[in-house]
C-alpha cells in the first residue's frame, strides 16, 4: 500500500511512491532469495512441520515394505531353489549308496561262485565251464540297450544245450546270476536316477545363471528405495515449501499492518503539520492586518491632532461678536473633545490587539 502524503507536490508524491515500491521489491527478493536458500540447502527446521510428516513417513514405510517383499520374494526362490538342488544332491548320495550295497552283494556272490567252482573242482577249460559261461552270455545279450551279441557259433551251440540237463554246479552258478540280475537292475536303476538328478541340477544351474532373480530383485529393491526418496525429497520440500509461503504470508501480512500503521501515523503528522501551517497562516495574517490597521489608526491619529491643532488655532486667532465667538469655541472645544475620545480609542484598539496577539 502506497503512503499518501498530504501537503506535497506531485512531483515529490511519485518520488515517494517509487521509493517504497523499490523498497518493497528489494524487501520480496530478500526473502525469497533466503526461502530458496534454506529450501536449497535442506535448512528447513523439521521439527516446524509438525504433524505433516506423517504421510512422508508412512510412504517411506511403504517403500520398504514394497522393497523387503521383493527381496524376500526373490530369496525365498532361491531358498526353494537351494533346497531342491540338496535335496537332489542328497538323493544322489542316496543312490550312490545303492550302488555301492549292490556291488557289494554281486561282488560276494561273484566270490562265491569262485568257491563253488574249487568246490566242484571245475576248471576254466572244461567245456562244463564254457557251457556255462556261454549260458550266462545268453543272458546278458538278452537285456535291453545290451552290448553283447552272439556268434553263430554260440547261438548254434546254446541250441545243442537246450533241452539237455545241468549239472549242479550250472544250477547253482546260474541261480547266484539270477540273484545278481536284481542286483543289476538296482545299479542301473540308481545310475539312471544320478544321470537324471544330475541333469536336473546342471539344469537349474544353467537356469540361475540366466535369470539372475536375486540380483534383479536387489535391484528392483534399490530402485523402490530411490524412487521413495525422490518422493519423499519431494514431499519434504514441497512442505518445507508451504511452510515457509505460511511465514512469508504472515510476514507480509505483518509487514502491511506495520506500513499501514506508519501511513495512519505519517498521515496525522501529516494532518498536525497541515493544522500547524493554517494557524501559522493565519497568525500571519492577522498580524499583517494588525499592521495595516495600526498604520491606519497611526494616521488617523495624526490627522486628528493636524485637525485638532488647526481648529486651536483658528479658535485663537478669529474675530467675531462675542456671543458668536464664545458659540464657535465650545464647537471647537466639542470637536476636540471628539478627537480626542477618538484617539484614546484607537489607542485602546491598539491595546486589544496586543492581548489578542
Amino acid at each position: 500500500m502506497a503512503v499518501q502524503v498530504t501537503g506535497a507536490s506531485a512531483s515529490e508524491r511519485n518520488m515517494l511512491v517509487h521509493q517504497n515500491e523499490n523498497a518493497k521489491n528489494r524487501k520480496d527478493a530478500r526473502v525469497n532469495e533466503t526461502d530458496s536458500e534454506q529450501v536449497k540447502n535442506g535448512s528447513i527446521n523439521m521439527n516446524e512441520l509438525d504433524g505433516k510428516l506423517d504421510s512422508i513417513l508412512m510412504r517411506k514405510e511403504q517403500a520398504q515394505k514394497k522393497a523387503l517383499k521383493v527381496v524376500g520374494d526373490a530369496w525365498d526362490a532361491e531358498r526353494k531353489i537351494d533346497m531342491d538342488l540338496a535335496e537332489r544332491r542328497t538323493h544322489i548320495e542316496e543312490l550312490e549308496e545303492d550302488i555301492n550295497e549292490n556291488m557289494d552283494i554281486i561282488d560276494s556272490n561273484n566270490a562265491h561262485k569262485a568257491e563253488l567252482q574249487k568246490t566242484y573242482g571245475v576248471s576254466d577249460d572244461s567245456q562244463e565251464q564254457k557251457d556255462l559261461e556261454l549260458m550266462e552270455k545268453a543272458r546278458r545279450a538278452k537285456k535291453p540297450d545290451t552290448r553283447v551279441s552272439l556268434t553263430k557259433e554260440e547261438k548254434e551251440r546254446l541250441k545243442e544245450l537246450d533241452g539237455k540237463p545241468l549239472t549242479e554246479y550250472q544250477q547253482r552258478i546260474l541261480s547266484i546270476d539270477n540273484e545278481n540280475s536284481f542286483f543289476e537292475k538296482n545299479i542301473e536303476d540308481a545310475q539312471e536316477g544320478i544321470r537324471a538328478e544330475t541333469g536336473a541340477i546342471r539344469a537349474i544351474k544353467l537356469e540361475r545363471l540366466k535369470d539372475h532373480g536375486m540380483v534383479d530383485a536387489l535391484k528392483e529393491a534399490d530402485e523402490i528405495n530411490a524412487d521413495a526418496s525422490k518422493d519423499i525429497i519431494g514431499m519434504l520440500v514441497g512442505e518445507a515449501q508451504d511452510h515457509v509461503d505460511e511465514t512469508l504470508e504472515d510476514k507480509r501480512e505483518e509487514a502491511e499492518d506495520k506500513a499501514e500503521e506508519k501511513e495512519e501515523q505519517e498521515e496525522k503528522l501529516e494532518e498536525e503539520k497541515t493544522d500547524k501551517e493554517i494557524q501559522q497562516e493565519e497568525l500571519e495574517i492577522k498580524q499583517e492586518e494588525n499592521q495595516d490597521m495600526e498604520e491606519i489608526k497611526a494616521d488617523q491619529r495624526q490627522e486628528a491632532r493636524e485637525q485638532a491643532a488647526l481648529l486651536q488655532e483658528v479658535g485663537e486667532n478669529i474675530i467675531m461678536p462675542s456671543s458668536t465667538a464664545a458659540k464657535a469655541q465650545v464647537a471647537i472645544k466639542e470637536m476636540l473633545q471628539r478627537m480626542k475620545l477618538l484617539e484614546e480609542d484607537l489607542k485602546g484598539a491598539k491595546v486589544d490587539a496586543k492581548v489578542e496577539q
